[in-house]
């Protein structure tokens, strides 16, 4: 899945009235804390599902679902035996390589340990240790049952199936340079450089340009002074067809078109 941007977090908060006492600079935190969530979740389902890795190897999420004011018979129970309430509850839809199955999944937070919570990676283990996840199958079926039933006993003789191990992928190989590459790099950071130096300021008119006419004066002047340095030569062409008064529009205008692809080519490097 797609996780949304901090600000596409923030956004939703406020459509959903949720927002108010959350400041932007928070954002950063909670949208970490809320990914992280997500893929420590995932990981205890995937947990459950290695239970069934000989028929489906490839179990993926089709859909889930935000239920924070309804109990789970489960938590409902905890919560009459005395312990704390969870903060949110999700239900998630699991294609089991063509069967559905529902998950439930009850979040608890526990202020006490928030001392020691840290801003999480997206798949730190246990950096947010405040928070914990109670992730199961629903009782949808009696096949659900058993994998509880199951994945009990497992976990009492201590031989449960493993959580999934993030393993980063590694880091691509740096490429290296022969001659002609580092030399045909440096002298395009060299022009680079001399255009950012000559042409800051034509680049500053056209971009406050305010009509048809000063914007397309603006342009070419930054054409020009492209030109004067990418291909000095086209851009010489360019000024002659304009200073001499013999030559037709047309002239012109394809010298014009023979500077701005040079100078296109360049900027497409």
């Amino acid at each position: 899945w797609e996780y949304p941007s901090e600000q596409m977090f923030f956004n939703a908060l406020r459509r959903k009235g949720k927002g108010d006492d959350v400041a932007e600079s928070d954002v950063e935190m909670i949208v970490a804390i809320h990914n992280n969530m997500n893929e420590r979740t995932w990981d205890l389902v995937l947990q459950y599902e290695q239970l069934h890795a000989s028929v489906c190897g490839n179990p993926t999420l089709r859909k889930f679902m935000g239920r924070p004011h309804d109990l789970t018979p489960k938590a409902r129970l905890k919560s009459w035996l005395g312990y704390g309430v969870p903060f949110d509850r999700h239900d998630w839809w699991v294609d089991r390589c063509g069967k559905e199955v529902r998950y439930v999944i009850d979040f608890y937070h526990d202020d006490e340990k928030s001392v020691h919570d840290t801003a999480p990676l997206l798949r730190s283990p246990d950096a947010i240790k405040s928070i914990t996840m109670d992730a199961r199958p629903a009782l949808d079926s009696v096949g659900a049952a058993w994998d509880r039933v199951h994945m009990l006993a497992l976990e009492t003789l201590g031989i449960a199936p493993p959580l999934p191990k993030y393993t980063p992928p590694p880091a691509p190989k740096k490429r290296e340079e022969s001659p002609e590459m580092q030399a045909a790099r440096e002298e395009t950071e060299s022009v680079q450089r001399t255009l950012e130096a000559k042409c800051t300021k034509a680049a500053s008119v056209l971009a406050s340009c305010d009509s048809p006419e000063t914007c397309e004066r603006a342009e070419l002047a930054l054409q020009v002074c492209m030109g004067n340095v990418v291909c000095p030569s086209l851009a010489k062409a360019f000024m002659a067809t304009l200073a001499d008064t013999g030559a037709g529009g047309d002239k012109a205008e394809q010298a014009l078109e023979k500077l701005r692809a040079c100078v296109h080519e360049f900027a497409s490097k």
